[in-house]
Formats: C-alpha cells, structure tokens, sequence
C-alpha cells in the first residue's frame, strides 16, 4: 500500500526493483508463519527486517544489517502503536485504504530522509491530529471523522462562538 524508501543500494530506487524486493519480504514473512500481532524479525537480502502482521495488514520497518534490532523494534511498536489510536483501535486494510492520509503523516512524523524524529506513539499522534497534550486513546474509539473533518468543525466552531458574542 505504502513505503517509502532512505538511501538505498541502487537495486531499490526503480519501482520495479522496489516491487520485488517488497515481494521477495512479503513472501519470507509468511514462510515464517507469525501470529498476528506478534513481532518477527528476519534478515533480507542486506537489511534487517522487523516486521508485525495484523488482520489483513503488515508493517515492516528495515534498517542495514548491522543495525540495532532492538532500535528497530522499539521503532515498529511505536508506530502501530499510534496508527492503533488513529484508526480507534480498527487498523484493518478497508479503513486504511480510506484514510491513508493518517498513516503517511504517521510515518512522516516519525522518520526525515532515513532519520529518527520521533520514538514516542503519543507525540506522533499528536503531530498527526495536530493537537497539543496528551491524547487519551480510549476517546478515539468509536470517532469516524478523519482529521481533516475535525480541523473543520473545530473551526466552524470558532467561528459561530464568534458571531454569538
């Protein structure tokens, strides 16, 4: 559905290339027939894989070989995590497909040209729904507006408190 790529070794920067690799991960993390939810972590080709399987969805985050699998990990729950609380607690491919939006500014929040930004799920939200404070996920369950529409109608809000005065 979405990924984005940080300096990559040159096999990986035409779509075609991209499209195989993402094949090649896909296929190696089923062979490994992990339980949904649970964090699997496997090496592909010169990259570490860390890799969570929902329902019908699977998040991946790679770093170099080398790299920490811990970091990488700690990474992953961070970012399901805050996609969780956007999506109220229903992170399946329907209701992604139909704000795919949260997701990309979820990952945008948290990762600039390959770098770390942020490693807290509630900071990211935050970020994301544009809202400063804490954010209480049991609040968001049961919300169908996206964050755009809240945008909205916190204006629209605004603005008749203005012309009641």
């Amino acid at each position: 559905m979405y990924s984005k790529y940080y300096n990559v070794e040159a096999a990986l920067t035409t779509r075609v290339g991209q499209s195989t690799f993402e094949q090649v991960l896909t296929e190696k993390a089923v062979k490994m027939q992990t339980k949904v939810t649970e964090t699997d972590i496997t090496l592909i080709e010169s990259y570490t894989a860390v890799f969570k399987v929902f329902t019908d969805v699977s998040l991946y985050i790679l770093g170099d070989e080398q790299e920490n699998e811990l970091l990488l990990q700690s990474l992953l729950d961070t970012l399901s995590e805050a996609l969780d609380v956007l999506y109220r607690g229903e992170f399946e491919k329907k209701n992604i497909l139909e704000s795919l939006e949260l997701a990309m500014l979820a990952i945008d929040e948290m990762f600039e040209n390959g770098m770390v930004l942020c490693h807290d799920f509630q900071t990211v939200i935050e970020k994301v729904l544009m809202k400063e404070g804490p954010i209480d996920p049991a609040s968001m369950k049961g919300r169908k507006e996206s964050a755009l529409e809240r945008a909205i109608n916190s204006a629209k809000e605004s603005i008749s408190k203005t012309f009641n005065r």
